[in-house]
């Protein structure tokens, strides 16, 4: 009798997967065999988005159309420009999240792959982001539960940067539950400070989900500057877009320097509301009533509401605007290495 070799780290058995694991693969396997899958899937996240989009926005253009109000055009128009500044960081939290988890893309590619994905947002249910951003990202050869986990990483530093440009103005508020708001804000940022300074009990964290869903191949390795720097990159993001969105205020009623950090919170804070509102499409209704609220204190009624409702043009014209401007890029620089 031959007796057993040892078994090379190659041979040795897998561990079993669980039900969820066999289910991703499954699901992952099916779309490789049938690549019609994808296609349809790329038309559905473009066709259902616009027509729930395009039926908000006929609604909100009756209440913009009724309102007589004088607007400065050039500031309005302005705004929207600085508001694509800020847009064109959005991908570079993608690009520095997939470094994280050890796959590297160009800037154009993680472009393409955020802004090209954004369409699933506007669908009920907002999980149509992570396989949109799948599908995008699959373009470049980026596994399909790294482009899902980065997705989930980069909303997360998101959030907290977006918490974080309104704890100001939570802070020095002339009211005591708001102040009590901005220390529970303050609260809420101490996991993303423990994964700078320990990133490794979040690589753990994440090492143990890999495993549950059997995948334990995925390797993660975000290391303390790249959660400062997806930081650092979203606090600027939220800075120019708040500047931004001071500018649109700015074009109905004049506002002052010093009115700049709250209408940069409001910014931030109602992004935030909207983007955790899951039943909603993009926020559909929660942004507004939350940006018009905090700026209820800053315009005249009643100028807050109009803001909010024009903020959602404003906003989903930079969507779109982005997104066609990686569709136009996607052939110049999203090529594939």
């Amino acid at each position: 009798m031959i007796p057993n070799e040892p078994q090379t780290q190659s041979e040795k058995v897998k561990p079993p997967q669980s039900r969820i694991g066999k289910t991703f693969a499954a699901l992952q396997a099916w779309f490789g065999r049938n690549k019609w899958a994808s296609t349809v899937l790329t038309v559905l996240l473009v066709i259902i988005p616009v027509y729930f989009l395009g039926r908000s926005l006929w609604a909100n253009w009756q209440t913009l159309t009724t309102a007589e109000i004088e607007i400065d055009w050039g500031r309005m128009v302005l705004s929207l420009a600085i508001l694509m500044v800020a847009f064109a960081l959005f991908p570079s939290g993608t690009l520095i999240g997939l470094r994280g988890l050890g796959t590297r893309v160009t800037y154009g590619q993680a472009y393409y792959g955020y802004h090209a994905s954004q369409l699933g947002k506007y669908i009920p249910g907002r999980i149509w982001i992570i396989p949109g951003r799948v599908v995008t990202m699959r373009r470049f050869g980026v596994d399909g539960l790294k482009a899902a986990a980065s997705t989930l990483i980069d909303m997360y530093v998101l959030l907290v940067a977006g918490v974080v440009v309104f704890i100001p103005t939570l802070l020095n508020s002339a009211q005591e539950t708001m102040r009590q708001l901005g220390w529970v804000g303050l609260l809420g940022c101490i996991p993303l400070l423990i994964s700078i300074i320990f990133p490794s009990v979040l690589n753990k964290l994440f090492s143990l989900g890999m495993k549950w869903i059997g995948r334990g191949e995925v390797s993660f390795h975000f290391a303390w500057y790249h959660f400062a720097l997806m930081l650092v990159n979203d606090l600027l993001l939220w800075l120019i877009a708040g500047f931004g969105l001071y500018l649109l205020a700015d074009s109905f009623s004049p506002l002052t320097l010093a009115q700049l950090p709250a209408v940069t919170g409001a910014m931030g804070f109602s992004w935030v509301l909207g983007t955790v509102s899951f039943l909603t499409p993009a926020g559909l209704g929660v942004r507004e009533g939350a940006m018009g609220v905090l700026l209820s204190g800053i315009l005249p009624v009643p100028l807050p509401a109009l803001v909010a409702i024009v903020a959602r043009f404003w906003w989903s014209l930079a969507d779109f605007g982005s997104i066609g401007l990686a569709f136009l890029a996607f052939g110049r620089w999203g090529k594939k290495e």
